[in-house]
């Protein structure tokens, strides 16, 4: 995403792109299990239509992020979007915290206030192109993120509950199908122009995009939440906020890089 800012001007066949690598990879998964059961069949569907919404919102506020943002923080809110399926696992499964959670969401929302606070001069910070911008619109886009994607979180974590292990491929196809047909239909509405490079750039996207939701749910089969979930949202921070610092020259002054060991902690003690 970071990559292809500035080289791609159609969104929407962007993301439509990248929904239809997405779908092939998902059919072509499916198609190896010819004659498996289709228990659930049906829930898979309509999670994944709904999913499918979600994602797409969430991908492009995820892209308007990065590109205003950077990568570094956006990747940090939407990892940090699973206060929003824990707060729901406690209100709608009643599922109760352990002292460990609740230190962890309480710990978040300073955090949080110290991320996105004013930081017109932190620290001597030069403001250049390389650096974090911080309008009001930009902080606002980040929370949004944090709630979207944390709602679209929360609906894998109800097929992890509710779904059938062998029909995912069926809930993955539902999903992303759903997304790139959205994007058909707007790209269909605004008549714009598609390039090559809004293509390249969307199906490249779309192999880690894929990848990412298949290698979570085979996770969640095989290991505990508290040990899948710490992995992919702790992991994912540390390596984008290495690649963002290191080949993107992206600079975090020393309040936010305080802010982000905390929503770190933060993450640790939500999923302990």
């Amino acid at each position: 995403m970071r990559l292809s800012a500035g080289r791609t001007k159609n969104e929407t066949a962007f993301f439509g792109a990248n929904y239809a690598v997405c779908t092939l990879l998902a059919l072509s998964f499916r198609a190896g299990q010819a004659g498996g059961s289709r228990e659930g069949t049906g829930f898979a569907i309509l999670l994944g239509l709904i999913s499918g919404i979600m994602y797409l919102a969430s991908f492009m506020l995820l892209r308007k992020n990065v590109i205003k943002n950077g990568v570094v923080l956006p990747a940090v809110f939407m990892k940090l979007g699973v206060l929003v399926p824990t707060f729901m696992a406690v209100l709608i499964y009643h599922q109760r915290m352990k002292a460990a959670g609740v230190f962890g969401f309480l710990l978040a929302i300073p955090a949080i206030i110290i991320v996105c606070g004013d930081s017109s001069a932190e620290d001597g910070e030069r403001t250049d192109a390389s650096s974090l911008k911080w309008s009001a619109g930009g902080r606002g886009l980040l929370l949004v993120l944090l709630l979207a994607g944390g709602f679209t979180d929360s609906l894998s974590k109800v097929y992890e509950i509710h779904g059938r292990p062998e029909v995912k491929d069926i809930y993955l196809i539902g999903t992303f199908l759903t997304a790139m047909l959205i994007c058909v239909f707007m790209a269909a509405g605004k008549k714009q122009a598609v390039r090559k490079e809004d293509l390249f750039w969307g199906m490249l996207v779309g192999i880690p995009n894929y990848f990412c939701s298949r290698f979570l749910l085979q996770a969640l089969e095989r290991l505990p939440a508290v040990a899948a979930y710490p992995v992919y949202n702790i992991g994912g921070i540390l390596l984008v906020t290495l690649a963002g610092v290191l080949f993107f020259r992206e600079r975090i002054g020393a309040r936010k890089a305080v802010g982000l060991l905390m929503i770190l902690a933060a993450l640790v003690l939500l999923n302990v």
